[in-house]
């Protein structure tokens, strides 16, 4: 049989929907690949093909995926099934999915590009908007950069650029902090939670000003999919660019939405 669960969920962030939502089985189907008999001595094949499909048309195949907290995984189980008086036996496989088209729409634009550019202002009143700062720390900062495209496949890598041409403070790194924010609706109560996939340095040290910083991330596998709507559960996308700075552990964070899809 192949079987997708999709659903999984912690229980340190959403127990007090645990009990209203459960894993949903996608697709389900089984094959007997030889008939009751003695199979002949040595080694024996049994070639066999299976198509994919949903069981129920209203839920689509989704690709495989390992969230934070929501799991979609296809498993592939066989049994050689013996007399009354022996044992079977058993294994199983995961088989990894990737659905052409999800997430795709004819309507993207060519080229959705953004851009990161920021007019100089004290560390307090970035549009970095989130982040941490000591007491009593107020220096200005000066950047610009872009993202190529915000809207592409997953398996294109993020391009873009960033340079800091005025900075008082020494910054220690930057870094692309890719998140996925997963939530889960019920009964209109909604709980979403944002969890890392994958952090990318892209530069270390007190950087040059007025150097270009060149933006290069690819997309895990697995831990990365394109983002999707179902039922209750929801899967989007963002990116955080990140500035530390060598003083106090501070550090300034723009938090940008992406759009992953699967090419058809």
């Amino acid at each position: 049989s192949t079987q997708s669960t999709w659903g999984s969920l912690s229980r340190t962030v959403f127990d007090s929907l645990l009990t209203k939502v459960k894993p949903i089985t996608l697709v389900n189907k089984s094959e007997v690949l030889a008939p009751a008999g003695k199979l002949a001595d040595g080694v024996t094949s049994l070639p066999f093909s299976c198509i994919i499909k949903p069981d129920n048309e209203q839920i689509p195949i989704l690709e495989s995926y390992v969230g934070g907290f929501i799991l979609i995984t296809y498993q592939l189980n066989a049994e050689v099934k013996t007399g009354k008086f022996s044992k079977g036996m058993k294994g199983t496989t995961e088989v990894i999915v990737q659905v052409p088209g999800q997430n795709f729409s004819p309507q993207f634009p060519p080229s959705a590009g953004l851009s990161l550019t920021k007019t100089p202002v004290t560390l307090s009143a970035l549009d970095f908007e989130e982040g941490y700062r000591p007491r009593g720390l107020d220096s200005k900062i000066r950047m610009e950069g872009f993202f190529e495209r915000t809207i592409l496949p997953i398996g294109d890598p993020l391009l873009g650029q960033l340079i800091v041409h005025e900075c008082d403070l020494m910054i220690s790194s930057i870094e692309l902090h890719l998140v996925r924010e997963e939530t889960i609706t019920v009964e209109l109560n909604e709980q979403s939670e944002s969890t890392y996939a994958q952090v990318t340095q892209i530069a270390e040290g007190n950087v040059c000003r007025g150097m270009p910083v060149h933006i290069y991330m690819r997309f895990p596998r697995l831990f990365c999919c394109p983002g999707w709507s179902l039922g209750p559960f929801t899967i989007k996308w963002r990116v955080d660019v990140v500035v530390y700075f060598g003083r106090g552990g501070a550090f300034i964070r723009k938090r940008l939405p992406i759009l992953i899809y699967r090419p058809q």
